[in-house]
């Protein structure tokens, strides 16, 4: 039944459910049905024949948009006091470049944006720097150019830094335009073959990509073609980070991890 969906899909709509794993697609679509009081996947596929809207919903369901200001403090801690330092001592281009590429409503670009803000301030570098911020979702890019934020959402955030970098405005907090000047929000899709980068970055050789929590959703044939992507992507010196449950995979791809459990790679 989940095929039959997947060509309903893929000839009207042009969307394509084969490209996610197995056991996340039909979790979803279990989770779309409940929520439409539908017992059975073949009820599913009858009612979003007649119902479009719900092609819109159950995509937005297929697109994961949970994220967190430094999501992983070992790996923030590695990129501010290893990464960034040697980037900026070794680099002799223009400006330092990175490239968030699922970055939801803007948590993960922001995090990275402070952490190197506070190291140009730190060493007084003239050294500039350019965040690329990518999402297949339209609505999580305008979230994340606006900025704006609960109180929950910044708890991983030190009173410091939330003092420094974000204004509250009534019970929520806006980031600072400092930050803001330094990040390109785009829409991208890491699956598409009509671009290896966001066409804002225009070559891509990014010195960072950020890739976290994503290759996990993905058929081990997506995942090859995301990677591909990255790999193309990324200055011969680059890093790549990812999520704390896609390390394997990476150092299957020919990567090593720079410190172990870090979630920082190089190419081997």
């Amino acid at each position: 039944m989940v095929k039959k969906l997947n060509s309903f899909l893929n000839q009207n709509f042009g969307v394509d459910l084969n490209i996610y794993e197995d056991s996340f697609l039909i979790k979803t679509i279990i989770k779309r049905a409940s929520s439409l009081d539908l017992l059975l996947v073949s009820d599913y596929l009858e009612y979003i024949k007649n119902n479009q809207n719900e092609v819109e919903e159950l995509i937005n369901s297929l697109h994961v948009n949970f994220s967190e200001f430094f999501r992983n403090q070992l790996t923030f801690s590695i990129l501010e006091t290893i990464v960034i330092p040697k980037l900026f001592e070794t680099k002799n281009k223009k400006e330092l470049r990175v490239w968030s590429t699922a970055c939801a409503s803007g948590q993960e670009a922001y995090s990275i944006a402070i952490s190197i803000q506070e190291f140009i301030k730190d060493n007084v570098t003239k050294q500039k720097f350019r965040i690329f911020a990518s999402d297949v979702s339209d609505n999580d890019i305008a979230q994340a150019r606006q900025g704006i934020y609960t109180e929950n959402e910044i708890d991983k955030v030190t009173l410091r830094r939330i003092k420094l970098y974000f204004t509250k405005q009534g019970q929520k907090f806006s980031i600072v335009p400092l930050l803001k000047e330094n990040i390109d929000f785009s829409k991208f899709d890491l699956i598409s073959n009509s671009n290896f980068c966001p066409p804002a970055s225009i070559y891509g050789n990014f010195d960072i990509i950020f890739c976290c929590n994503i290759l996990f959703y993905y058929t081990i044939e997506s995942k090859k073609i995301i990677i591909d992507k990255l790999t193309k992507c990324l200055d011969n010196n680059g890093y790549i980070i990812v999520g704390e449950t896609e390390r394997e995979l990476l150092k299957g791809f020919g990567f090593e991890e720079i410190i172990e459990h870090s979630c920082i790679f190089k190419k081997k």
